[in-house]
């Protein structure tokens, strides 16, 4: 049972339990709730070869959660504890479920073009990236694949996206970002150039 006040929320427990006094922490359920979840798989191949499985819950904020550590299960499996934040803005709560082998991805630099400008000194470089998914899966999944191109603080050193591969491109952290779905047993290859 739940009573809540002005300042704080009491959870009364009307479940008996048997607690053993031998100075070890014991753990009851004080609540129980079943919340629908979307489920997205994250990359980032610049800085980890594997995805990482969130999921993202919905209609929790009438669930007066504490922020804090939570047991986490997926298709009735524990699979491991993640830190719950409910003061976050959003009406989603994203939660770290931990990485999938289900989804590999290699990030790979392809060969550099290098030319010289006819007047003065200038060299241009274009390099370009590949990144290869392939799923495992046997059901459609969600990818969520960040990257980046580089920026130049520099004067004499500029840096110019030519082909961000249909991501969107934010021109002040360099960041790129794709939003997509992969079959089953599917491969995908997405390509960025910048010089």
């Amino acid at each position: 049972q739940l009573v809540e006040t002005m300042t704080n929320v009491e959870f009364n427990i009307k479940l008996n339990y048997s607690i053993p006094s031998d100075g070890i922490a014991h753990t009851v359920a004080v609540k129980s709730d079943k919340l629908p979840a979307t489920y997205v798989h994250y990359l980032v191949p610049k800085l980890d070869s594997e995805a990482f499985l969130l999921a993202r819950v919905t209609g929790w904020e009438n669930l007066n959660l504490l922020p804090g550590k939570a047991n986490l299960f997926y298709e009735g499996t524990y699979v491991g504890e993640t830190v719950l934040n409910p003061s976050v803005i959003n009406d989603t709560l994203d939660l770290a479920l931990g990485k999938d082998n289900g989804i590999t991805v290699t990030r790979t630099r392809l060969p550099v073009k290098e030319a010289n400008k006819l007047l003065g000194s200038d060299i241009t470089k274009t390099i370009s990236w590949e990144l290869r998914f392939k799923s495992n899966k046997s059901k459609p999944v969600h990818l969520i694949v960040e990257d980046q191109a580089p920026l130049s603080n520099i004067a004499t050193i500029k840096v110019a996206m030519k082909d961000q591969g249909n991501a969107s491109y934010n021109t002040t952290n360099g960041l790129l970002k794709w939003d997509f779905n992969l079959d089953p047993k599917a491969y995908k290859a997405l390509k960025f150039t910048y010089e």
